[in-house]
């Protein structure tokens, strides 16, 4: 598509049936193409009434390089044309395909307009580079696709993206993602790797039922096969792959039938191979059977482990284990696994100082039974049942501290804070509530955008600080170093680089502002001048002191930048984040029991994923399959858990924001003369302005939802149950003292 050659479109129209708006689609195709950058590129010939001599002599007189066809098609039956008397008559898949061989060098691309023409496109697309085919009954979307995909072609991209942009346009003029399923996209060679794979499919089941029948293969099975793989063109490393897992599959069934091993590294090897292990190398050492110990590389399977590092140890139960032996080795490769496999399910005593994965032999016929496709989940869910205990919380598809793996339901946030041509932002939220996770995705956002980004990083004090935002930009550091030298340095690198947009990204600034009262320095003053004045940009992430400082008239923080608080995801997002995690581990979570979780967490990313971890903990000591009610309501109730709910509420709020929280959950429904009154009675006068501001920030918080006639009520049902649960009286009593007027 990148030759500056005219480039033809030949746009063939036929409609025995007179159903189709063929000549009002011709016409839009052809203006599109026409508007393009590219429109002297194309070259458009339209024929009309197509009959079958038509169809052949067009093709010859105009060797187009796209050939896009208006019309019925009937299945496997053909495609309907009209013969010289005009009666409508079928052009068969065979003929269709045998014509379009004969153009396979002129042809890039055939697009087949019609209904159920799914069928004639795979037979053309034997001989042609790309087919498109529509498969239902054309309605607007069909005119859709082809005017994106038209318009694409005209920008200059290539036939498989114009197809993406035809695609996509379905669904955003439609509003119905389902017809985006509508065009279908079939690329030469791509029918053959389908015949192919059926092909090896069929040896791989014969190879199988011969191995069972007969182990070794005898010479006549062996011929017999040899010609099969032969007639089916089944490539030589195909053939090997495929006896390869067959063999290993026999020679994990024979060990376990006679409770017995042959040939340990023939049987290791096998069972390596089968759960994906990588990096395998054999360990050599006089006190184990030859080819029963090796180091091995474990798949990734979701699960977060401290290493994929593992030692796997082959054994059967009549063996003298040197426990003192394998301790040592274990040790030596800095912590990894330990996975003892064996042919009987009795796990040898003398292992159990060790911290053991055991492959029984039951686990192992597990392992046999599963489809190779199901693998990964099901040795996620082995691993998850044989770690210890101690290493779960670290282990599991959650994380609760630090950066997330999986970054769920802030994209809203993220385009909000990005907007425009706003410089910085203020991101306010708990104690781990994914201000960190956030800060890193902004990052990758704002690199996207060729800005130079410095951070995250996390105030201590102020002479690492400076050394750690300066060293980056290749600027010197000296000890004893001013606000005002540093400010200096930053105005120095923004002059000298006017292309740059230069950015930091501080957590956790709470600090800083804390720091800046303690000493009664100005580093949030000078943050503010360097940011209006366009040396440099700041995103700021912080929870209690932060939402204070940018509520205080003429302070550093107030209208510093877009502000936003990172508050509970949203029903989908949440959902999200409850079951594929789950899923990982082979648990489904219904609808239902997630909505539940969604409703008493209020969406908040963290507890969810306590709540989640407090789960699986459960579900692991259980020994249960399936996720019900009663442990879902075991969580609910648990102290521990209740705690880390009231903790995270705790930390994000000042004393007049926890005391209202505090005495709405007591109350269930209040008002703000409900709210004031009570402070009144403890000699606190709560100002409108303050209290405004105080409920504000608790609804965007997600604390507290505002219904009905101006009534509040706490959002999470989780957190109602954790201050009842710790006394809610004297809580709201310490709080309140916090503010009392003398």
């Amino acid at each position: 598509m990148t030759s500056e050659k005219s480039l033809k479109i030949l746009l063939l129209a036929a409609n025995p049936q007179n159903t189709l708006r063929l000549e009002e689609e011709v016409q839009a195709i052809k203006a599109v193409l026409k508007r393009g950058k590219n429109r002297e590129r194309f070259e458009i010939i339209t024929k009309f009434i197509v009959r079958v001599d038509d169809l052949h002599r067009a093709l010859l007189e105009y060797e187009p390089k796209i050939v896009h066809f208006f019309g019925h098609g009937s299945g496997e039956h053909g495609l309907a044309l009209e013969d010289s008397t005009g009666i409508t008559k079928l052009v068969s898949l065979i003929s269709l395909a045998k014509l379009f061989e004969l153009f396979a060098n002129l042809v890039e691309c055939v697009l087949l307009d019609g209904c159920y023409s799914e069928i004639q496109a795979n037979a053309i697309a034997q001989n042609i580079s790309y087919v498109i085919g529509i498969s239902r009954e054309r309605d607007f979307a069909a005119l859709d696709f082809a005017a994106s995909f038209y318009d694409a072609l005209a920008t200059g991209r290539s036939i498989e993206e114009a197809y993406q942009f035809g695609s996509a346009a379905i669904s955003l003029r439609r509003g119905d993602i389902s017809e985006c399923l509508t065009p279908i996209l079939v690329k030469r060679g791509q029918l053959k790797l389908q015949e192919y794979d059926r092909a090896t499919k069929r040896y791989e089941e014969e190879f199988s039922q011969a191995v069972q029948q007969e182990c070794p293969l005898s010479e006549e099975s062996r011929l017999r096969l040899n010609r099969l793989r032969s007639i089916l063109g089944i490539r030589n490393e195909d053939a090997e792959a495929i006896e390869t897992r067959v063999n290993d599959i026999q020679e994990m069934r024979l060990a376990l039938k006679y409770q017995s091993i042959r040939n340990y590294q023939r049987l290791a090897q096998a069972i390596l191979r089968r759960i994906g292990a990588t990096d395998i190398t054999p360990i050599s050492s006089p006190q184990f059977p030859e080819g029963s110990l090796w180091d091995m590389t474990l798949p990734s399977t979701g699960l977060q482990i401290p290493t994929q590092s593992a030692i796997f140890y082959l054994n059967q139960e009549t063996d003298s284990i040197p426990n003192d032996q394998l301790q040592q080795i274990t040790q030596q490769r800095e912590g990894a696994f330990l996975i003892c496999a064996s042919v009987t399910n009795n796990c040898p005593h003398r292992l159990t100082p060790l911290p053991v994965i055991w492959l029984s032999s039951s686990s192992l016929m597990e392992m046999i039974a599963t489809p190779d496709k199901d693998l990964l989940v099901w040795l996620a869910r082995f691993l998850f049942g044989q770690i210890n205990i101690v290493a779960l919380p670290g282990m599991l598809p959650y994380k609760t501290r630090g950066i997330a793996k999986l970054f769920f339901g802030r994209e809203n946030e993220l385009a909000r804070i990005t907007s425009g041509d706003q410089r910085g932002g203020i991101i306010i939220g708990a104690h781990r509530s994914g201000k960190t996770s956030f800060l890193e995705k902004l990052k990758e956002k704002l690199q996207q955008r060729f800005c130079k980004v410095i951070g995250p990083l996390t105030f201590f004090e102020f002479q690492s600080f400076f050394k750690d935002t300066l060293d980056p930009l290749g600027k010197s550091y000296f000890t004893g170093m001013s606000i005002q030298d540093w400010s200096s340095a930053l105005k120095i690198f923004s002059i000298n680089n006017p292309e740059c947009r230069l950015i930091f990204l501080l957590d956790e600034v709470d600090k800083v502002i804390q720091e800046d009262i303690k000493t009664g320095s100005n580093l949030g003053q000078m943050m503010r001048a360097l940011q209006n004045g366009g040396f440099c940009e700041f995103f700021l992430a912080g929870h209690a002191k932060l939402r204070e400082a940018i509520a205080i008239e003429g302070g550093p923080f107030r209208n510093f930048a877009e502000e936003i608080t990172l508050t509970g995801l949203t029903q989908e997002s949440a959902t999200d984040l409850i079951q594929r995690p789950m899923k990982l581990l082979g648990f489904e979570v219904s609808d239902l029991q997630a909505n539940r979780i969604y409703q008493g967490t209020a969406g908040v990313a963290v507890l969810i994923q306590e709540f989640c971890l407090q789960l699986l903990d459960g579900l692991r000591q259980s020994g249960a399959s399936e996720i019900n009610d009663a442990m879902i309501e075991e969580v609910e109730e648990c102290p521990g858990f209740l705690d880390i709910v009231f903790d995270h509420y705790k930390y994000g709020q000042t004393w007049d924001s926890i005391a209202i929280t505090l005495f709405t959950a007591m109350n269930g429904e209040v008002q703000r003369k409900d709210i004031t009154g009570v402070f009144q009675q403890y000699g606190i006068d709560l100002k409108r302005e303050q209290l405004d501001r105080a409920l504000d920030f608790l609804c965007r918080f997600g604390v507290l939802e505002k219904f009905r006639y101006s009534y509040y009520r706490v959002l999470s049902g989780y957190l109602i149950d954790a201050i009842k649960a710790n006394d809610p009286e004297s809580l709201l009593e310490s709080e309140l003292d916090k503010g009392r007027v003398a």
